[in-house]
């Protein structure tokens, strides 16, 4: 067999090793990153001692984005609160939130999440959260309303313990 023969046999067992389902190429480790996050976002109808169901946002990508090695950004967050029955200030919930860390290096991660949360666990609430390229331990602290008189329709979020698989 000649070399252009051999060639062509490898090339073809290459194709059909790429056709294969399962079959894949090797591929990078995603390097894993150490950061906090912080900002502010908003709470729709808003959170307070009544069990409730609802949205929060930081409307676009508002938050820092701090990482271990020089590495910087901003985050924005989308997200639902009450999603397997209503929550509330005094017993927490869970919910679920989609997150934007852009890098300034241009690069992105985008992972959806599930969230858990309860009172006084840093801050007014507190819970952590885990998704398929992002973990992390949050704090959440009142900016508007205060959960008994008024609903908490403002709030600061302090991610802590943040990794992210860029």
């Amino acid at each position: 067999m000649n070399a252009r023969a051999r060639l062509a046999i490898a090339g073809a067992l290459i194709a059909v090793a790429w056709a294969i389902p399962g079959a894949s190429t090797p591929v990078a480790a995603a390097e894993s990153v150490s950061c906090t996050a912080e900002g502010n976002f908003t709470v729709n109808p808003g959170l307070s001692t009544s069990p409730s169901s609802g949205t929060f946002t930081t409307d676009g990508d508002t938050g820092t984005l701090d990482c271990k090695g020089g590495g910087k950004g901003t985050v924005g967050i989308d997200g639902k609160y009450g999603t397997k029955d209503p929550d509330s200030c005094s017993a927490g919930g869970e919910g679920t939130s989609t997150g934007v860390y852009k890098f300034s290096d241009g690069s992105q991660v985008t992972d959806t999440v599930e969230f858990t949360y309860g009172p006084f666990q840093g801050g007014a609430l507190g819970g952590s959260f885990k998704g398929e390229r992002s973990s992390g331990t949050f704090e959440v602290t009142s900016v508007d309303g205060d959960c008994v008189s008024k609903p908490i329709t403002k709030a600061r979020y302090l991610f802590r313990n943040l990794v992210i698989k860029r």
